[in-house]
């Protein structure tokens, strides 16, 4: 004879505790993502606009090696990159009267960082402002004259990190 009493069966599931701890967890994680996401994405944008700054320089750079002509006319002065500090703006123009200065009439293209974004350091001159001229057929690499290397800091406003950008007299331009 079979036993009269039936087996009761365990239910498979969850209990109420268990999905308050779930629940939780998941939460939880998904809100140190999205804090680190945002503090990430701005550390990106700032790396962003620093190398895109470089690559302008170099271009300015290349644009000397080259001869490129500004305005139907030799840049025989060279190419240049005028940065000045609290700004969120850069210059990019064509030494065309070899004064070893940006005038702006040679202004070939400003370029303006994001708004949030500003140039806040210039260190290795002793101006707020600093030019940076490569001279043909070298290119011969000039900063403010006689520095022998400019260090361009990038900061950015809403999370205070900052990117630097060196450019020495030897022509080497680095974003770090």
């Amino acid at each position: 004879m079979k036993s009269a009493k039936k087996k009761i069966r365990s239910q498979g599931g969850f209990s109420l505790m268990e999905m308050v701890v779930s629940v939780f967890i998941l939460a939880l994680m998904s809100g140190i993502f999205l804090a680190n996401y945002r503090f990430g994405s701005s550390g990106t944008a700032l790396k962003n606009t620093a190398e895109k700054m470089a690559s302008d320089i170099r271009l300015a750079q290349n644009y000397c090696l080259g001869a490129r002509d500004f305005n139907g006319s030799s840049a025989s002065g060279g190419w240049g990159a005028y940065v000045s500090k609290g700004t969120n703006t850069y210059i990019i123009f064509a030494d065309q009267n070899q004064s070893g200065d940006r005038q702006t009439s040679e202004d070939y293209r400003a370029v303006s960082l994001p708004s949030d974004i500003e140039i806040s350091n210039i260190a290795g001159v002793s101006a707020v402002a600093t030019t940076i001229i490569f001279y043909p057929p070298d290119p011969e690499t000039r900063i403010d004259g006689a520095a022998a290397q400019v260090e361009i800091t990038l900061r950015d406003k809403k999370t205070a990190q900052t990117y630097g950008i060196l450019v020495n007299k030897m022509g080497l331009i680095e974003a770090r």
